[in-house]
């Protein structure tokens, strides 16, 4: 095990991905400790450099949000639905590593509360949760496809893509 400097935003409920030599910790629950529930929820996006352990604050989600899912495709990263307040959302928001800049997308088709977001072949699949989804989102022309749902509820799985 290594230590790693201390994120610059203490949190919880937040979602993380590693890509490009980067880990990314988006959104989440700003509070003292797990049973502190008098938080707020979080708009900041910060990026690990794992190359030289310096901590970055990239430009705020364009909303607060915790326990979002998170996928990449082609640079961009995809910040897909999560809680705001009680409420879960299907919202759908990009972000370009390139030039620094938050878009929002086509909202998913149903809410995904619980479930994981894997990108492959240049889509995004959201799949599990409390009620069951499965769907896919096709970043190039901004369109959801609603897949055959899992039989079971699958509440915070794991996936693992296999690439052969």
């Amino acid at each position: 095990w290594n230590t790693l400097p201390p994120m610059p935003t203490a949190r919880r409920s937040h979602s993380s991905i590693y890509h490009n030599h980067h880990l990314y910790v988006v959104g989440g629950w700003q509070s003292c400790s797990f049973l502190d529930f008098s938080g707020s929820e979080l708009t900041s996006v910060d990026a690990l450099d794992m190359r030289n352990l310096q901590w970055n604050h990239l430009p705020p989600l364009p909303r607060e949000v915790c326990s979002a899912h998170l996928a990449i495709v082609s640079d961009n990263l995809f910040v897909l639905g999560g809680c705001c307040g009680l409420n879960c959302v299907a919202d759908v928001h990009e972000f370009d590593l390139t030039r620094q800049t938050w878009r929002q997308r086509s909202p998913m088709p149903y809410i995904c509360e619980g479930g994981y977001a894997v990108s492959f072949n240049d889509h995004v699949y959201v799949v599990g949760g409390e009620e069951r989804s499965c769907m896919r989102f096709n970043p190039r022309n901004n369109t959801w496809t609603s897949l055959q749902r899992p039989q079971f509820i699958h509440n915070g799985p794991s996936l693992v893509l296999n690439g052969n």
